[in-house]
């Protein structure tokens, strides 16, 4: 593969920067200024990046000149939830297309491991990656917590499909990741900002807690949605089922969760009628210890007991 083809299948890539460096002159092309804030708004949207596929020559410069746009919109916007929904939405997309139906790591996995520094070796069928690899990149989930991995000699073995994963995720951190500037490009805020007044505004939930109201573990959950980041499924599903439990309406639960970079209304709706409907009781303190979630030692057996039952709200 030449330089522009390693660019435009890996726009986040070292290849893609190189290659960008012969194309300046249309990062402020209108057509594809105009594409770049279609795909821009599409993700803000609906949560999809399109991965186009193609041997023209000059549709791969567009697509790589069109994903650089973005990234300068991104740069320029600096905000988070923009940043994050874009990041999740092309990974998912990437994965889905480039990596998700790999059977072994072939040339292009090696090329991709080797863009994040990540070390493998396979044994008997299944891999080792090394403890500092895998802590970095391994998903939020507790299925990738440490204590239930096998470690020997600093490697921790996983299959394909963890190693696959775990490089989905060390993409997205990846594009999460927008240096900052101190003068912006007029050109570019501009554009960023044209996108953001498309989106519909979301309205806040009704629902509002006294400072002290819940434990450590659920205030840092609730500021982590407030700052738009990705919580793993155990968080998401530990919150839901706490604010269930404090009485709190779908309506505002939604709301609550629609700060997520990766938010589906129809999925998270469908997913707290779920908890609701089954009226699953919180986790106990050990179970969040175990998931990852504890964060302070508090004197209490289950969240719920925080507070002594004093909700709090307005």
């Amino acid at each position: 593969m030449d330089n522009l083809e390693l660019a435009y299948r890996y726009p986040f890539s070292s290849y893609a920067k190189k290659e960008i460096e012969s194309h300046v002159s249309l990062l402020k092309n209108e057509y594809l200024g105009a594409e770049a804030k279609k795909r821009l708004l599409n993700v803000l949207i609906n949560g999809e990046y399109p991965i186009i596929r193609s041997d023209s020559r000059e549709t791969r410069t567009e697509e790589l000149v069109i994903y650089a746009i973005i990234r300068m919109m991104l740069t320029n916007l600096a905000n988070s939830y923009v940043t994050s929904r874009f990041a999740i939405s092309f990974s998912k997309s990437f994965y889905s297309k480039s990596i998700s139906n790999k059977q072994d790591v072939d040339e292009e996995l090696k090329l991709l491991f080797s863009e994040f520094s990540i070390t493998y070796e396979k044994e008997n069928g299944n891999y080792t990656t090394d403890a500092y690899s895998f802590v970095k990149y391994a998903p939020q989930s507790i299925d990738y917590n440490m204590l239930y991995r096998e470690i020997k000699n600093g490697k921790v073995r996983l299959n394909f499909d963890e190693l696959k994963r775990m490089l989905q995720e060390a993409i997205t951190r990846h594009l999460y990741s927008i240096p900052k500037i101190e003068t912006k490009d007029i050109y570019f805020n501009t554009m960023g900002n044209f996108v953001l007044s498309k989106i519909p505004k979301r309205e806040g939930a009704k629902v509002s807690f006294k400072e002290g109201d819940n434990p450590p573990c659920v205030e840092k959950l609730l500021d982590e949605m407030r700052m738009h980041k990705n919580l793993g499924h155990y968080a998401r599903w530990s919150l839901a089922v706490y604010l269930m439990n404090r009485n709190v309406e779908m309506d505002d639960m939604l709301k609550i969760f629609s700060n997520s970079p990766d938010y589906n209304e129809k999925i998270s709706s469908y997913q707290i009628k779920h908890i609701i409907e089954h009226k699953y009781s919180m986790p106990s303190c050990e179970k969040m210890k175990l998931y990852g979630l504890c964060v302070a030692q508090c004197g209490i057996v289950n969240p719920l007991q925080w507070g002594a039952g004093k909700h709090g709200r307005k």
